[in-house]
Parts: structure tokens; C-alpha cells; sequence
């Protein structure tokens, strides 16, 4: 589970961090639109406003042609236009003589008269028209003068509006304010200066631009408009949405958590069962196959019990025939021998079926000196032919632990039978023994040891003697230890294995007390 937390970790903040990068790409995406918004906003009213100039410029001229009769007209009109649109803060009309001289006809500056600069810079400006069209000149941050020339039957009249840039945008209606900490600023297209509102600066080291530029679209007064914003990252986060999705997104990881550790649980599960229902037929197929390993054991053993039926049966029917005085005891002494080794053949036939049964009965109080020593009689040819010498030591009273015979059985002659084969390797004129030994336990239950002079165990493998088809021998299928352990197991009880203090190994099996 371990294992799967990293990665779920890794998962949850990707999720998080994606998520908070989309939500902060959203929020810039929108606040750029805005910034555009605004901007074509603002371009329209800009652009609406150069036409009135336009407009006013053209109602002038109209009157300036006729003056001096239109004066009070000019006057009226240029009073209206003053008023309604602070924006526009003079109008002038100079007459140009054909020597070029200009004369100050009609103007809305009480500062300015006939004989001063203020013909000169209308001139000036007017001279500057092609073909009739207004000019803007700029006269300094925040004001330009758009000027215009017109010509009649008395000459060439020139006429200017002085406009204040910085109330361009300062409509009539609340309308017209740049976007919140946006930085505006309007130029002349000679780079020249009208109007610059400073926003808020950089956002920290974060910050991203937004910008907008636009041209005025104005024949007259062709100015260029750019907008900019620099808003940083870390304000665009959606911290309130990436909180709530990344709770969000750990609540699904650890859903997700729960349900890989409960399906691991149940496959773990399955796995134990299936693993349980193998070691079963394992065990049964081990029975099985240890039938014929113990037939001859078996055939041996039944021998002894039949032959001695045959001779006491003979005997008995010898002093049958004879019919003599005092044949009678002797021949009830021969029944009763007969009787002991029909027993005891019907013993070993019992455990034989036993033995090769699937279902077993329930561990019960078992002597192990009589395992021991069933055990070292059955296999007492084998041993003997492979020069093998066993030896038990059993003290007395016998040890009793909580067992199922047939399985205990099974176990000690599987771990004999190891012992004997790891044997095989010894040196010629090396001792070949093997050890049986049951030992009462001091805190109740009791242990038997299968000791060998063998090898021994090499460090790396002991960790996995017990695994499943794991073998160090040629020709072995790993089964035999893992059954001895799930038997071991099965009666409650636990199997290790350790280095013999003399060289070798030790296989120590302990079993419960029978008073547990």
C-alpha cells in the first residue's frame, strides 16, 4: 500500500497544479479580453469624439467666410461649443493677406488680441492643411490644436480648435474611464505625447502583460491608443476553486486508495484461499506419493506381524492335532500372540488409510516419542540403504503436544527424508547421521528437532526454504518444506529452520501444548 501512496500523491498534486494552471490560464484569457473590450471601447468614443471636432471645425468655417457680417453667429456658435464640450478650451479665425501677413479676425481667448502671437501659430497651423483637411499640432502634454484653412472671394481664412487630450476621455455620460489598473496612453503620429494615465505596476516577479493598441479611425487626427495591464499570476489563481478542487481530487484519491487496498485485500484474500485450497491437494498429492516412498517401509513392517500369525498359527495347529495334556495353555498363548499381531497389523493399515485420506480429523493430545519412532521404523530400510544412521532421543515420559498424528507424521518423515538426501553430499568417510529429538517446553507444548550432518544451510537461501517451488536440490519441485510448513501451520504450531551447532542443519518443529 506503501508502494501506492507515492504515486497517488504524485497524481493529486499533477491534478491540483493543472488544475490551477487552467484556472489561472481562464482568468488571464478573460482578463485579457477585457482589456480588449475596453480598448475597442474606447477607440469608438475617441473616434466619435474626432468627429465632432470635426464637425465643429467644419460649422465654424462655414460662418468664418462671411465674417465680418457673421461675427455674432461665429460668437454663438463658438460660446455653444465651448460650453457643451469642455474639451475644447478655443476656437480662432485669422485672416492671411496675400503678402502671407495673418490678422487675428474672431477669437474665444480674452487674452488674445490683434497684434499678438495668436494670428501667427493659427497661420502657422493653417499652413500646415493639405488640401482643406484638418491638422492636428501638438502644443504640449495634454492639448494639440487642430487646424484648418479655407478659401473665398476675399482671401484665405485660417481657423484652429485648441483641444485638451486629458478630457478626451472624460465623457459627458459616466463613460469613457479606462479599465481598472490598466496604463493608457494616447500619441500623435510623430510619437508625440497627448495622454498617459498610469495604472498599476508590474505584478512582482510574476507578472504577465496584457497589452492593446489601436489606431484613432480619424482622417483629421490619426492618434494611436494603447492600453497595458500587468497583472501578476499568483492574484490570477483561482485560490478558492484550486482549494476546493484539490480537496476534491483528494477525496477521490482516497476513494481511490481504499478501493486498490480493498480489491488488493480481496485478491490477497482469493490468493490465501487458492493458495490453502493447493497446499490441501498438495498435501493429499503428497500423501499420495508418499505411499509408494513407504510402501516397502510398510511391506516390511506387515511382514513381521503376518509371519508371526503364520508360525503361532502353525504352532497352534500342531498342538491341535496333537491333543496332549497341558497343550491347552499352550495354545491359548499362540491365540493371544495372534491376536497382538493382527492388532498391530490392523494398526498399520489404518494409519496407511489415514495417510492417503483428504480430510483429516482436528489436532488431539499426541505422545511424539510414538511419531518418532512410527517414523524411524518406516523409513528404517531406506536409511539403512543409504547408510544413514538415525537416531532418536526421546525422553520419558514422552513429550504430548496438540497434534493431528497423520500430519505430524508426514512432516518429520518429509524433513527426514531431506535430512538424508542432504547427506547424499558428504565426503566419503564422513559421519551420515540424523537426529530425532522431542523436548518438552518450559511454558507448555512441546518441539521436535530433525538434526543432520550434513552441509548445512547457506545464509542466502535460508529466507527461502519455505517458498513455493524454491529447491536447492537437482531434480526437486520445492514442494516438500512449504507442505511441511502449512501442516506445521494447520495444527497451530510453527516450523524454522537454523544451523546445527556441530555443522549441518536443524529443522525445529513447535506444536502446542495440549492443555491450550
Amino acid at each position: 500500500m506503501k508502494r501506492a501512496l507515492l504515486p497517488a500523491l504524485l497524481l493529486w498534486a499533477a491534478a491540483t497544479l493543472a488544475f490551477a494552471a487552467g484556472g489561472t490560464a481562464l482568468r488571464r484569457a478573460d482578463a485579457e479580453a477585457q482589456l480588449q473590450e475596453e480598448g475597442r471601447r474606447l477607440q469608438r468614443l475617441l473616434a466619435q469624439r474626432a468627429d465632432q471636432h470635426d464637425a465643429h471645425l467644419t460649422a465654424i468655417s462655414a460662418l468664418a467666410v462671411g465674417l465680418p457680417v457673421t461675427r455674432e453667429p461665429l460668437a454663438q456658435l463658438a460660446d455653444g461649443i465651448l460650453r457643451f464640450y469642455p474639451r475644447v478650451l478655443a476656437a480662432d479665425v485669422a485672416a492671411v493677406t496675400a503678402e502671407g501677413t495673418p490678422a487675428l479676425v474672431f477669437t474665444t481667448r480674452p487674452d488674445c488680441a490683434a497684434g499678438t502671437n495668436c494670428a501667427a501659430a493659427v497661420a502657422r497651423g493653417a499652413a500646415a492643411a493639405i488640401d482643406a483637411r484638418p491638422v492636428p499640432l501638438p502644443l504640449g502634454p495634454g492639448r494639440y490644436r487642430l487646424a484648418k484653412r479655407v478659401r473665398d472671394a476675399s482671401g484665405t481664412r485660417a481657423l484652429a480648435l485648441e483641444i485638451d487630450a486629458a478630457r478626451l476621455l472624460e465623457a459627458e455620460a459616466a463613460t469613457g474611464e479606462a479599465a481598472p489598473g490598466a496604463t493608457l496612453t494616447l500619441y500623435l503620429p510623430d510619437g508625440t505625447l497627448l495622454l498617459e494615465r498610469v495604472g498599476e505596476g508590474p505584478g512582482g516577479p510574476f507578472a504577465t502583460r496584457l497589452a492593446f493598441a489601436a489606431p484613432i479611425g480619424s482622417a483629421s487626427q490619426p492618434m494611436l491608443l494603447r492600453l497595458e495591464r500587468q497583472p501578476s499570476l499568483v492574484a490570477l489563481v483561482p485560490w478558492g476553486l484550486v482549494a476546493g478542487f484539490g480537496a476534491a481530487a483528494a477525496l477521490v484519491v482516497a476513494l481511490g486508495l481504499g478501493l486498490l487496498r480493498s480489491r488488493r485485500a480481496a485478491r490477497e484474500a482469493r490468493r490465501r484461499a487458492e493458495l490453502g485450497e493447493q497446499a490441501a491437494r498438495l498435501a493429499h498429492a503428497g500423501r499420495i506419493n508418499a505411499l509408494g516412498e513407504m510402501a516397502s517401509g510398510i511391506a516390511h513392517e506387515l511382514t513381521q506381524p503376518l509371519t508371526a500369525l503364520l508360525s503361532q498359527s502353525q504352532a497352534a495347529l500342531r498342538l491341535a492335532q496333537r491333543g496332549g495334556e497341558g497343550d491347552g495353555a499352550l495354545l491359548a498363548a499362540a491365540l493371544e500372540a495372534n491376536v497382538a499381531q493382527a492388532r498391530r497389523a490392523g494398526d498399520i493399515l489404518a494409519r496407511l488409510r489415514d495417510w492417503a485420506a483428504n480430510e483429516l480429523p482436528p489436532p488431539r493430545p499426541v505422545a511424539l516419542n510414538a511419531i518418532l519412532r512410527g517414523v524411524a521404523a518406516l523409513n528404517a530400510r531406506d536409511m539403512e540403504a543409504r547408510g544413514v544412521e538415525v537416531e532418536l532421543d526421546l525422553p520419558e515420559p514422552s513429550p504430548v503436544a496438540l497434534a493431528e498424528p497423520v500430519q505430524a507424521e508426514q512432516v518429520v518423515h518429509n524433513l527426514l527424508r531431506n535430512a538424508a538426501d542432504a547427506l547424499e553430499g558428504n565426503p566419503s568417510g564422513a559421519p551420515r547421521r540424523v537426529g530425532l529429538v522431542a523436548r518438552a517446553l518450559p511454558g507448555g507444548g512441546a518441539e521436535i528437532q530433525v538434526e543432520d550432518t550434513g552441509p548445512g544451510i547457506a545464509p542466502a537461501v535460508r529466507d527461502q526454504l519455505f517458498e513455493p517451488f524454491f529447491t536447492t536440490k537437482p531434480g526437486g519441485m520445492g514442494l516438500g518444506l512449504p507442505l511441511c510448513r502449512t501442516l506445521v501451520e494447520r495444527m497451530g504450531g510453527a516450523i524454522e529452520a537454523e544451523a546445527a551447532p556441530g555443522g549441518g542443519a536443524r529443522f525445529v518443529v513447535r506444536l502446542a501444548g495440549a492443555a491450550a
